[in-house]
């Protein structure tokens, strides 16, 4: 069975199932670290010592989590070299910085000030011992930036020059630190670690509860994590939705790098919604571009995306998880991209064709 996948696949495979294991713990630590900043000022500001036995109990497990974070990062770091060692050479003087400044200003900073967190108490003053908190706080979101800003440039890849080697070299860190689709990575990202936390922290607050032990503690985990999800998770809804949208554009010029960001301007002036339902479109539609025609088709979930690579570029942008797509006529990539988005544009979710029919979703759905 194994004769039947490349090595390609197989490298996909195994990284996607370290990546699938590290991000549990990052995607926790960081609003953790955060909510233990705010346990210990509450606990600072009101003097109530059920604060700080919450930030006690919950400093325990940030530790193990943080190593846990901390080991498997390190297996990831290592096989974009094994797994992935042709765009390692070829993108790692753009992605090599940026992933050391994440080791020299995040992870040092939260590996320092992590020992006071836990060993701290009774040997530093309490505001010592917050301000090696909200120290730790800031570096797990300082690391979130550069990772984010890497993984976000190999998506929209910009401020860079390929040189006649093949390699890839910055021309403006700028451009390449803060591309087109980091912000909304970024505070997508962001806002998903604190509805984590936020979520985790309430669940075992209301098992507490439920049980009727440590009633004060649990009151104090449930309430804070309501009101942080009753914000968060809004945000993450909002932000979601603008890091959904899809746009086409073609840029003209002598070097890559120039006209990636040529098309990217364009694209950005284009930008659209597209309807999803469960992962995968409302409805058959047909695009058509030119010579160019792609249908696209429902899928049921666990299909997956069946297209070709132009297609696939596409309905993968706009977090299309299951669909079948048939290109028909010219293969020319030009065109079966625009008759991609085409098709996408014509898409309308349930209530809209229910408002243009001047009925009830419940009547064109029964």
């Amino acid at each position: 069975m194994l004769g039947n996948f490349d090595p390609v696949l197989l490298s996909r495979i195994q990284f996607a199932f370290t990546l699938s294991f590290h991000i549990i713990f990052p995607a926790f630590t960081i609003g953790l670290a955060s909510w233990l900043a705010m346990l210990e000022w509450r606990w600072l500001r009101t003097g109530n010592t059920v604060y700080a036995e919450v930030y006690r109990m919950w400093v325990k497990i940030f530790a193990v989590t943080f190593g846990m974070g901390v080991v498997s990062g390190v297996v990831m770091s290592f096989q974009f070299g094994t797994n992935w060692s042709v765009f390692a050479d070829r993108a790692g003087n753009v992605l090599g910085p940026l992933l050391g400044y994440e080791v020299l200003t995040a992870f040092f900073l939260e590996a320092s000030f992590l020992g006071v967190m836990l060993f701290g108490w009774n040997r530093v003053g309490p505001r010592l011992h917050f301000a090696a908190t909200v120290i730790v706080a800031l570096g797990t979101l300082i690391s979130a930036f550069w990772i984010l800003s890497a993984n976000s440039w190999m998506q929209t890849p910009q401020g860079f020059r390929i040189a006649e080697n093949g390699l890839l070299y910055p021309t403006d860190w700028f451009q390449v630190v803060f591309n087109p689709s980091f912000p909304y990575r970024f505070a997508h990202m962001v806002t998903a670690a604190y509805l984590t936390t936020a979520f985790v922290a309430g669940g075992i607050g209301a098992f507490y509860l439920w049980r009727g032990s440590h009633t004060a503690q649990a009151r104090v985990m449930l309430g804070m994590a309501m009101i942080m999800a009753v914000f968060v998770a809004p945000a993450q809804l909002v932000v979601g939705d603008q890091h959904g949208h899809v746009g086409a554009g073609l840029g003209k010029a002598n070097e890559v790098p120039e006209a990636i960001r040529k098309g990217t301007e364009q694209a950005k002036k284009c930008l659209f919604k597209v309807p999803l339902d469960k992962g995968t479109i409302p409805h058959e539609v047909l695009g058509c571009f030119g010579a160019g025609r792609v249908l696209l088709k429902p899928a049921s979930a666990g299909t997956g995306v069946i297209a070709g690579g132009a297609v696939r570029a596409i309905v993968e942008v706009a977090g299309i998880q299951d669909v079948l797509t048939k290109c028909i006529g010219t293969s020319n990539p030009h065109n079966v991209i625009h008759a991609t988005v085409a098709a996408l544009r014509e898409l309308r979710s349930g209530a809209e064709t229910a408002k243009m029919r001047g009925k009830t979703l419940e009547e064109i759905t029964t």
